[in-house]
């Protein structure tokens, strides 16, 4: 540390001076680069992803709301019971409900939580209402699917 000193100590002040400003430069270039711009691309980044979690985050709040809404459907105890409850059943929030014929169920929906879809399932299962056919596309927000399914009572 006594060298540094007296290698400062030999400079002139007007290279003192140099120095000290491409010191200074050279730290605020170093705090913008490390500190300052990644913090500027968190920001960013979060501005955008941000709208979209709040929109995935209600539509996981319909889910649990539906789930919740299922749960308290009573179950079926035999197969005529449960071809008048299938009547009866309500189809999952933004999702239509259609007989097909006195036999079978359409259940369609454009979008529709995974979750929701497979509680939904399950309580029709327990009403003797069964998948005969299923149709499911992915689309592009996790665990949303486009669904057209027919149930069969029996």
């Amino acid at each position: 540390m006594n060298a540094l000193t007296e290698a400062w100590a030999r400079r002139s002040p007007p290279e003192r001076r140099a120095l000290s400003i491409g010191g200074a430069i050279v730290a605020v270039a170093l705090f913008w680069a490390l500190a300052w711009l990644p913090l500027e691309r968190t920001r960013g980044r979060l501005e955008v992803e941000v709208p979209r979690l709040r929109v995935q985050v209600a539509g996981l709040q319909r889910d649990a709301d539906e789930v919740q809404r299922l749960r308290i459907l009573p179950v079926a105890s035999d197969a005529a019971a449960a071809g008048s409850a299938a009547a009866a059943l309500a189809a999952p929030a933004g999702a239509r409900l259609v007989p097909a014929d006195d036999r079978h169920l359409r259940l369609s929906s454009d979008d529709i939580a995974v979750t929701a879809l497979l509680d939904w399932l399950a309580a029709a299962q327990g009403r003797g209402l069964h998948v005969e056919r299923a149709r499911l596309q992915a689309l592009t927000m996790a665990g949303r699917v486009r669904a057209d399914i027919v149930l069969a009572r029996g």
